[in-house]
């Protein structure tokens, strides 16, 4: 099922002159056009292809590829039905702009990473000397942001980048108990949550040098960023209570909540060069959906634009509400 509805959200954060931001969205939701019991999108490319996993009535995984309207599901030729760390078959995690996907299958009682091409051929791509691989985003120079593991612990894996190359990085926020990369741009940025010695989830980015910088948003029990675009954008989800809400962070650290109306819940998980992004929310209902928010220019500043493109021009594993059987 497709509609779409407009959303008004406000800035948690003031602007530069002091004055509230406000961005207005295209809100369309993203579901799978059969039977399905809960769907996530995980990445969106700069053509504005998503990508990532729908579960079908019998709680089985299948990645999938929607564009202009059309919806595909594929499974990795290797996976299986096991159950394995919350995956049951085949998810796709995050999308290039050559169409290359990146994700996880099960099979033989283990999580393996897998490659598969714009023509659909795909290939394992496993952490040597390691139980479970885990591959979430990819860049456009062939980096690859994933985890690995050697038990069956959510929180007991190494997150890692992968060059094109096969050189190994490991993710970790310094001081922390556990941490978790999430997403990653075109320079080499990484973004995801961490946990401190108290238990508490932070969000944090890493940059292309290795810097780590905290991410909190500001009243927020939880932070946990999923997505960074190259502009350096930010998607992700924050937590207050027992209520998810998705924002979306500038360059300049300004937050915008991002909440789909009449949600119960709200994540975003990747966003895009054009800053469309997409994520997850589950309705009163407790049915949860996918969804793909476009910005909308205020005239004002679509006027802006205009006169500077004539001018100059102008220059993303946390846990997942899983919903129920639609």
């Amino acid at each position: 099922m497709r509609s779409s509805t407009r959303a008004l959200v406000f800035a948690a954060a003031a602007a530069c002159a002091g004055a509230a931001a406000a961005q207005a969205y295209d809100i369309t939701t993203l579901d799978p056009p059969q039977s399905y019991f809960t769907i996530i999108p995980f990445g969106i490319n700069a053509a504005g292809t998503v990508t990532g996993v729908w579960v079908d009535p019998g709680q089985v995984d299948h990645g999938f590829l929607a564009a202009g309207g059309a919806f595909s599901s594929f499974d990795a030729p290797q996976a299986d039905t096991t159950k394995v760390i919350g995956v049951r078959g085949t998810w796709a995690g995050g999308i290039d702009d050559a169409g290359t996907v990146v994700g996880v299958y099960t099979a033989g009682g283990a999580q393996h990473g897998f490659v598969r091409d714009a023509a659909g051929t795909t290939t394992t791509l496993d952490i040597a000397g390691h139980l479970h691989t885990q591959l979430f985003a990819i860049n456009d120079n062939g980096v690859v942001l994933g985890a690995y593991a050697d038990g069956d612990s959510v929180y007991g894996g190494t997150s890692f980048l992968r060059s094109a190359a096969g050189t190994l990085t490991t993710i970790a926020m310094p001081g922390a108990s556990f941490t978790e990369g999430e997403g990653l741009n075109d320079t080499g940025a990484v973004v995801g949550g961490w946990i401190d010695a108290a238990g508490a989830v932070h969000g944090f980015e890493r940059s292309a040098s290795g810097v780590y910088t905290t991410i909190d948003v500001a009243g927020a029990d939880a932070t946990i960023p999923s997505g960074i675009n190259a502009a350096g954008w930010i998607v992700g989800e924050y937590d207050i209570g027992n209520v998810s809400h998705g924002y979306v962070q500038d360059p300049l650290g300004r937050v915008t909540t991002v909440d789909v109306p009449g949600a119960a819940f709200t994540s975003g998980t990747a966003i895009n060069a054009a800053g469309v992004l997409v994520g997850q929310y589950c309705d009163g209902a407790d049915i949860c959906h996918g969804f793909v928010a476009t910005p909308v220019p205020e005239p004002a500043s679509a006027l802006l634009a205009v006169a500077g493109a004539a001018l100059l021009g102008w220059r993303r594993r946390h846990a997942v509400r899983e919903g129920g059987l639609r």
